[in-house]
């Protein structure tokens, strides 16, 4: 469902961490399970019929900003979304309940980074990814500096309202919507876990890496 997820992508904007097979949900760690979902995801189909809450929306690193041309060293160490919300199936509608999102990045960059020649130090970092993530909105972004080099964390926040769609399953798909809204999501659900896999670029991503990943977990 484009509407759903275009709401939660939409804080990443021009920005921007499969299947997830962790017994233990007190160790649940999103980075972790973002980077294996990535690199294991295999599309099984299932039934989602029931009540599930997202754990994570994970991100590919290609959906951030890009520093790592003009600053050697660089690096952006992680990108994930904390979303705080259930999904409800019922055979013929599901329901997207109200959303509250928390997305969160990491970056490291190296001392003498040449990516600005106006920027200076770590304050020089802060603002620089507070205008490249949400320029209306600054603050969001803090940096420290350890033995030289800026260690920096963006979060962002927002919510989405309760959205309810019909579905269908086909195959290792699952059908969202209908007409011009029509959306179609490989997934796998295997026992209380589902993860399903989201175009995070029109034009179409090349490799599983390139993605946008949900994982949910059966309440």
């Amino acid at each position: 469902m484009r509407t759903f997820f275009v709401a939660a992508a939409a804080l990443v904007v021009a920005l921007a961490g499969v299947a997830c097979d962790d017994d233990d949900q007190e160790s649940f760690d999103p980075i972790q399970a973002c980077r294996k979902v990535q690199s294991t995801f295999s599309a099984c189909g299932g039934d989602p019929e029931g009540t599930w809450e997202v754990e994570t929306m994970c991100h590919p690193a290609n959906a951030s900003p890009v520093y790592e041309e003009s600053c050697d060293g660089a690096r952006l160490n992680s990108i994930h979304t904390v979303v705080a919300q259930t999904l409800s199936f019922d055979g013929l509608e599901v329901t997207f309940n109200k959303q509250d999102i928390e997305m969160i990045a990491a970056y490291t960059f190296p001392p003498g980074c040449d990516y600005d020649e106006n920027l200076t130090g770590c304050a020089g970092w802060e603002t620089e990814l507070d205008l490249r993530w949400d320029k209306q909105n600054p603050g969001n972004a803090t940096c420290e500096e350890i033995e030289g080099a800026c260690h920096c964390t963006v979060v962002m926040v927002g919510s989405t309202a309760k959205i309810v769609q019909a579905y269908a399953v086909e195959g290792d798909q699952v059908r969202i919507g209908g007409g011009d809204n029509l959306e179609r999501y490989p997934f796998c659900q295997k026992g209380d876990e589902m993860v399903w896999r989201l175009s995070s670029d029109t034009s179409g991503p090349n490799e599983d890496s390139d993605f946008d990943y949900l994982i949910l977990r059966r309440k």
